[in-house]
């Protein structure tokens, strides 16, 4: 843990409330310079982890594992829309299901899950329907399935 802190850049303060003897320890504090040489990679990592919803992967992945990135998370989240709906278009994906992003996810299609029927009209592809019925992401389809329903 105190390598993750290290890494981050942020200190660590233990407080004993249940002793007679109330201490206060510095563990390990912060480095000023070593902030603004981490502060990208830093950034970058809380705004994963604040974007994510799901906790599904598994700890000491390797690259035959199949990580849930909170991309990868919105991009189902979206093909699960799309499957619900069948059609639409990302200004009113977007005002509906509150999806951040959608217009660049549907153009760029990385995963090849939407398919442009018309000029601002998307649906779900093949590959995108296939994915839904998988058991890779079974959790997180799960999940974006019932938020979906709720928001319908």
């Amino acid at each position: 843990m105190l390598k993750i802190l290290k890494a981050m850049d942020i200190g660590l303060i233990t407080v004993a409330l249940d002793s007679p003897l109330k201490t206060v320890e510095i563990v390990l504090q912060p480095i000023n310079n070593a902030i603004k040489k981490k502060a990208r990679k830093r950034a970058i990592i809380l705004n994963e982890i604040e974007k994510r919803n799901l906790n599904i992967n598994l700890g000491g992945s390797t690259k035959k594992d199949r990580v849930l990135t909170a991309y990868k998370e919105k991009t189902i989240f979206l093909a699960c829309v799309l499957n619900k709906i069948e059609k639409g278009s990302p200004s009113h994906i977007k005002k509906q299901f509150n999806i951040q992003n959608v217009s660049s996810i549907l153009q760029k299609n990385y995963y090849g899950y939407f398919e442009r029927i018309e000029r601002g009209i998307y649906t779900l592809s093949k590959k995108g329907k296939d994915m839904l019925k998988e058991n890779e992401f079974k959790e997180a389809i799960l999940y974006y399935n019932k938020e979906v329903d709720k928001l319908v």
